[in-house]
């Protein structure tokens, strides 16, 4: 076998997942889903976790630090995946296949000492409960959450070194990341070493944390059943019930894959079973460590004399009440299923498969969620007399508005910045601006949106709220939310003028200079035809910019709380219902494509069911 003419392999393929035709649309757009709601709850734990004071105990330090960590493992390997379900097999430089590969056994290394970490936290609590806080001091939480990561990563140079310097033969990785068993079989040399090498190492890590974390355990047990109570057990073993849990997931899976002869499992195991431990997992653990955990979500007492507030929504409309709930129902359900027929209409139709449409689609998808987060709450006040909102109801859908906002606001740069190649560097526009491209430049734009909001939230949390406890706006928000606090907010409303100055205003001015240099390629065009369709590629997007753009300045660009309560909500209806409502009219009702696409995509579902009738 000559390595030598092997080992020159500049790109993998990931195979991903077989699914095609309406599946694959599904598919991805299910996965996508559970992605947003893995990063949202992690957030989410960390936010609450460094926000309220309650919780500043070394059990909840650990889980933050978890949350932390899955934010990472989770974004390995998903975008990968979701590439794959989008475009079926998909290149990956070999360079970046490696370090996807190191990177995610780092990680998965490090959540095992950690979770080793986490047993040692509720054995020195349960069973040496005098000395537990002198020797679970914060140095040693932070010495203890740092050695976890130095280890992880240290481990996993062996495995992923020595999978890295095989030659290989063939390219087709049978999986949707990079993985230590995929890659092996793709090599030019036996690799029965590098298989003995990898289970001693991972198997010996596995081992040993679960080892430890089994005796651990097996302490706790001991201690809670000499407890008197059993209300006294109860709450003992609450305590570490959550944990199990995610113990029991986490390491179950990974020895199925990797503590094991790959030869023994059929093939395609590998890549269901590996869902559960990269995705299910880290979708999971926000969900136990809440649903079975009885501590209060958010410290009120300390922090708020309040525990929920009223939205008051439209006090003036009166017996007008009827019909603008009508109206705002209508406006929702002509919002999703426009926005739902535009993303599943470009999913389907091979000729809108371009980077513009790419967009609109994650446009359409983002408008969604968007007008989710709002006019479900306003649409129920509007139908009850009851229009409360718990304090920590009340941070979450702030937290997903603003964050989803502020991903529009760099998706809508990143349509600009896809214009301005198309019609600026029209010759290398496809080299450029390639599938792999777009999928990274969506990606960074929800994850730059989520994590924009983190401190305004945890800001806002932390403020004392008591009395007065009616919100002037139609949902929460960080103006009206600001007014009812006891104490000065001056911090509060510089940091959101910063923030929201720096996201919107920043993404705007690249939005119009890159509109300027577009203006200034188009009027060199000598054709009138040219220039009207150079124009017409740009008009929608250009529309979506002004209306959105136009009214989030005047709501967030200013350094007062408030300017008057109705323009307030004035505005908050055009951001929050009316740009949601008109994006499918512009980008359909301007786009002759799009259009046909439309009706190509109802005429063949029409032949298949008269075919299928016949």
């Amino acid at each position: 076998m000559d390595h030598v003419n092997h080992t020159g392999i500049q790109n993998f393929i990931l195979a991903g997942f077989t699914t095609s035709g309406t599946l694959r649309p599904l598919a991805f757009l299910g996965t996508l889903c559970v992605y947003l709601l893995t990063l949202a709850g992690n957030l989410f734990i960390i936010v609450l976790v460094r926000a309220d004071s309650g919780l500043s105990t070394p059990m909840y330090f650990f889980v933050s630090v978890l949350s932390f960590l899955e934010l990472w493992y989770v974004s390995t390997t998903v975008p990968t995946l979701l590439h794959t379900l989008l475009h079926g097999h998909s290149p990956i430089p070999s360079a970046v296949c490696f370090v996807q590969l190191y990177v995610f056994h780092s990680l998965g290394m490090t959540e095992c000492y950690l979770l080793g970490v986490m047993a040692l936290d509720r054995y020195l609590a349960i069973c040496r409960p005098l000395h537990y806080h002198a020797l679970m001091s914060r140095q040693v939480q932070l010495w203890l959450a740092g050695a976890t990561w130095v280890a992880g990563f240290s481990a996993a140079l062996v495995p992923a070194s020595l999978t890295a310097t095989l030659p290989f033969c063939l390219t087709e990785v049978a999986h949707y990341f990079c993985d230590l068993g995929p890659l092996m079989r793709l090599a030019c040399v036996d690799t029965g070493w590098n298989v003995q090498v990898h289970i001693v190492v991972i198997g010996i890590i596995n081992a040993c944390n679960l080892v430890l974390i089994l005796g651990l355990y097996g302490g706790i047990l001991r201690a809670v059943l000499k407890l008197p109570s059993a209300a006294s057990r109860a709450k003992a073993f609450s305590t570490c019930s959550s944990h199990v849990t995610v113990v029991a997931l986490f390491f179950g899976s990974a020895f199925i894959v990797y503590v094991g002869p790959p030869e023994s499992r059929p093939e395609g195991a590998d890549k269901l079973i590996a869902l559960v431990y990269t995705f299910l997992t880290p979708f999971l653990n926000p969900i136990i460590y809440t649903l079975r955990n009885k501590e209060p979500p958010m410290d009120t007492h300390n922090h708020s004399s309040l525990a929920e507030f009223v939205l008051l929504g439209f006090p003036s409309v009166g017996r007008a009440r009827g019909w603008l709930l009508v109206l705002l129902l209508l406006a929702y359900l002509f919002t999703v299923c426009g926005n739902m027929l535009i993303f599943l209409v470009i999913r389907l139709d091979a000729a809108l498969h371009t980077p513009m449409y790419r967009f609109v689609s994650i446009l359409s998808f983002l408008e969604l969620w968007y007008t989710a987060t709002t006019i479900p709450k306003m649409l129920a006040n509007l139908l009850s007399d009851k229009k409360t909102i718990s304090f920590s109801g009340c941070l979450l859908q702030t937290y997903f508005f603003h964050s989803l906002g502020a991903s529009e606001c760099y998706l809508l740069t990143a349509m600009a910045y896809d214009r301005y190649l198309a019609i600026c560097r029209p010759l290398h526009y496809p080299a450029i601006m390639t599938p792999m491209l777009c999928a990274r430049m969506a990606a960074g734009c929800w994850t730059c949106g989520f994590l924009c909001p983190i401190s305004e939230v945890i800001l806002v949390s932390q403020l004392p709220f008591c009395g007065y406890n009616e919100i002037q706006h139609i949902f929460c928000d960080f103006p009206p939310l600001l007014s009812l606090a006891c104490k000065d907010t001056s911090t509060n409303v510089l940091v959101d003028f910063a923030i929201n100055a720096f996201i919107i205003l920043v993404t705007f001015l690249f939005i119009m200079v890159s509109y300027g240099r577009i203006i200034g390629a188009v009027l060199k065009i000598k054709t009138t035809a040219g220039r009207k369709k150079a124009f017409s590629t740009c008009a929608s997007h250009l529309t979506v910019v002004l209306i959105f753009f136009g009214s989030i300045i005047f709501m967030y660009v200013r350094l007062k709380k408030s300017y008057s309560l109705n323009l307030d909500r004035t505005l908050a209806v055009v951001y929050s219902v009316l740009t949601p409502l008109v994006n499918p009219v512009i980008y359909s009702l301007r786009n002759k494509e799009l259009i046909k696409a439309i009706k190509r995509t109802i005429f063949r579902k029409g032949e298949r069911a008269s075919s299928t009738h016949h």
